[in-house]
């Protein structure tokens, strides 16, 4: 591999995830709220879909940042 090649390569973000989906969340909640007085009622509910589906991801997020803390625990003691 040449060095101009390895500037190009990004360096991967250690992120669980967690703040990106409910920071998503947040926003479509906020959406949600004020769009049934606003737009026609499918993007009201395209919104209220959006914010149901992040609380599900946020749950999904969660759940994984523990079991690999959990795992990361289990393994060194």
């Amino acid at each position: 591999m040449h060095v101009e090649d390895e500037a190009e390569i990004p360096i991967p973000i250690d992120d669980d995830g967690v703040r990106s989906v409910a920071a998503g969340t947040a926003l479509f909640a906020v959406a949600s709220a004020i769009t049934p007085f606003v737009a026609d009622a499918e993007v009201a509910w395209t919104c209220l879909s959006g914010f149901l589906l992040g609380l599900l991801g946020v749950y999904y997020c969660v759940r994984r940042r523990n079991a690999i803390a959990r795992d990361a625990a289990t393994a060194t003691g």
